[in-house]
């Protein structure tokens, strides 16, 4: 190696570059939910899959009965009770079932929850399968009668022999928390199997869920998909979003984008907000269904109404870059705003800018802060970077150096390479943290390799005088070469001069005789 010694000046300083906008669309979703009974709410949301809600929703359905033959009006619940109550102090099963609902409902009666129970375990004694389930619900909810899971399991299990494939679903429900009962994950499955194959759409979706996951039963995605597939074509919208999902991902099944879209499009039409985000991401992209921008955002809209923060957020893009929308930054920060208060880090951290910029919206450096802060504490490297900017030069903030070094420092792990360059060259002079040259390599390496430019300037120069690395000249020209190719004027000059001072000192050595 070459032994040149040159006196070169060097100028570092810490990059004053606040990162601008973001304003990439947040993609489809991608993710499945981990267990039952845990609605996934995280930045790549899956459906809800909530067994305890679906099980108290079976429990609103009381349909009534009418007899085959003579069957009152069902317009005037008064007349109806009367014949009702004749009817059931006669014995008549389906009267005492439609007494009891009368009284539970309060239709055509004072409502009474004491009567409603007693009707219906009169009509349950008299095999009724409605009343035998009502009256189970009744034990289970405390609702005329005292709270007593042992008798609700009674009467869901007589009902659901009886063929009630709701008591049959709420049956398997129990076995799997085991109220009233020790768990008992196989009766779950069985019941669940019973009611899925008389057509109950919430036993079908979760069965399809616990052969997906391989919860208590041998993981089987087709199993999965053929109960999904039964459950969506019942309606249920659940099955439909993940059924557009495994689709979409090619999770157990091939992809098709076109089957993703259709199953998104049934979920999303009956109001699942995951499922219209998505679908409005496939019209946005054009995977699967024609592009169009107008129906990705019609979808989105609907989305974000319900609170999808995803969605809340690509409108607020849409709005501020005037995309299938007329532009309009008060729409855009109103989307933001409404993202950024369910958590969307993205939304956080373009507010800040926006707050920081005074870009359709009132310049507010300590609202820009705010927002930054909550986006950096929630992992955005953007907003990390840019906290310890504002911390670093007190722009509205009492200066801390100390402040800025922490979060140049989270953002460096994050892969921020202008927090990585920054966080070196305060080891470098000492600013916030302790002098330390073999730190400053390192951090200036990652930015380096990142494709930072001072970094390479300032790695190169590490090399040429040894501070924290063993010297190398060598390393000093390949570092030097990538800041200058990546448009560093000074590490061109630099380069331009250790050339030519090479040169010269090759011209200058003595050269030996050839023999």
């Amino acid at each position: 190696m070459l032994k040149i010694r040159l006196i070169i000046v060097f100028f570092f300083s810490f990059s004053a570059i606040l990162i601008t906008l973001q304003n990439k669309f947040a993609e489809a979703t991608a993710t499945l939910p981990k267990k039952i009974g845990t609605p996934e709410m995280t930045l790549k949301e899956f459906p809800e899959n909530d067994i305890e809600k679906l099980f108290r929703d079976s429990l609103s359905y009381s349909p009534l009965q009418d007899k085959k033959k003579n069957s009152p009006s069902r317009d005037n619940y008064g007349n109806n009770v009367k014949h009702w109550k004749q009817d059931a102090e006669k014995g008549d099963h389906l009267a005492q079932y439609n007494l009891g609902h009368a009284y539970y409902k309060g239709n055509g009666i004072e409502q009474n929850y004491e009567n409603a129970f007693k009707w219906w375990k009169i009509a349950a004694e008299n095999g009724n399968q409605l009343a035998q389930y009502s009256l189970g619900h009744l034990y289970y909810t405390g609702n005329g009668t005292e709270k007593n899971y042992k008798n609700t399991i009674k009467w869901w299990k007589i009902a659901a022999e009886n063929g009630n494939k709701l008591a049959q679903y709420n049956l398997g429900y129990l076995y799997y928390t085991g109220d009233g009962t020790e768990k008992n994950y196989e009766n779950t499955i069985k019941w669940w199997e019973i009611a899925a194959k008389n057509g109950n759409q919430l036993a079908q979706y979760n069965l399809g869920y616990l052969y997906y996951t391989g919860y208590e039963i041998k993981q089987n995605y087709e199993e999965a998909i053929k109960w999904w597939k039964m459950a969506a074509e019942n309606g249920n919208q659940l099955a439909q979003y993940n059924l557009g999902h495994l689709y979409h991902s090619g999770q157990g099944i091939p992809k098709n984008q076109n089957k993703a879209a259709k199953f998104w499009k049934q979920a999303a039409e009956t109001g699942n907000k995951s499922a219209q985000y998505n679908l409005g991401h496939l019209y946005h992209s054009g995977h699967g269904i024609q592009k169009n921008q107008t129906e990705a955002i019609r979808w989105w809209t609907k989305s974000a109404e319900s609170g999808n923060q995803l969605a809340q957020y690509n409108l607020g893009n849409a709005y501020y870059i005037g995309d299938g929308v007329k532009q309009s930054y008060e729409s855009a920060v109103k989307w933001w705003v409404m993202a950024a208060e369910n958590g969307n880090q993205l939304a956080q951290y373009n507010l800040g800018h926006l707050y920081h910029s005074g870009l359709g919206i009132q310049k507010n450096q300590k609202e820009a802060i705010r927002w930054w802060t909550k986006a950096a504490e929630a992992g955005n490297k953007f907003a990390q970077y840019n906290l310890g900017h504002m911390y670093h030069s007190g722009l509205d903030i009492q200066k801390n150096q100390t402040e800025a070094v922490r979060w140049w420092k989270k953002a460096a792990e994050n892969g921020n390479h202008l927090a990585q360059y920054n966080l070196g060259y305060a080891y470098y002079i000492g600013d916030g943290v302790r002098q330390s040259y073999e730190s400053a390599v390192k951090w200036w390496t990652m930015a380096a390799e990142n494709g930072n430019k001072l970094a390479q300037y300032s790695l190169g120069y590490a090399y040429y005088a040894g501070e924290g690395v063993k010297q190398d000249y060598e390393d000093t020209i390949k570092w030097w070469k990538k800041s200058a190719e990546a448009g560093n004027k000074k590490a061109q000059d630099k380069l331009e001069q250790l050339y030519k001072d090479i040169n010269a000192t090759l011209k200058n050595e003595p050269r030996t005789s050839e023999k």
